[in-house]
């Protein structure tokens, strides 16, 4: 008997095309093999938006930080050049000069 004939003939050959199959198809969606080159397109394009909408959103902030650290400097200039006393009353007075 020839071999080829005694594996085609096995109750398991049956199996073995189907666990094939299977395999191909799961390495297949996995890989995208199945997905138009346009659905393909259409989702780097959307992704590469996204990228450029984080890195405009990153440069706007960092501009607010930039304009928050000068408004500190600012505040810093000013009460280096003022003194801080209080009333008799309670109340906070500001005077220039130190």
């Amino acid at each position: 008997m020839d071999v080829a004939t005694t594996v085609l003939n096995s109750p398991l050959t049956g199996w073995g095309a189907f666990g094939a199959l299977a395999i191909l198809v799961v390495t297949g969606v996995v890989k995208g093999s199945f997905m138009p080159v346009s659905t393909v397109t259409r989702l780097l394009n959307s992704e590469i938006r996204r990228g450029d909408e984080w890195k405009d959103t990153a440069l706007e902030g960092r501009k607010t930080i930039d304009m928050l650290v000068k408004s500190n400097e600012i505040a810093s200039d000013f009460f280096e050049k003022v003194t801080v006393e209080t009333s008799p009353a309670g109340a906070t007075l500001l005077r220039e000069g130190r």
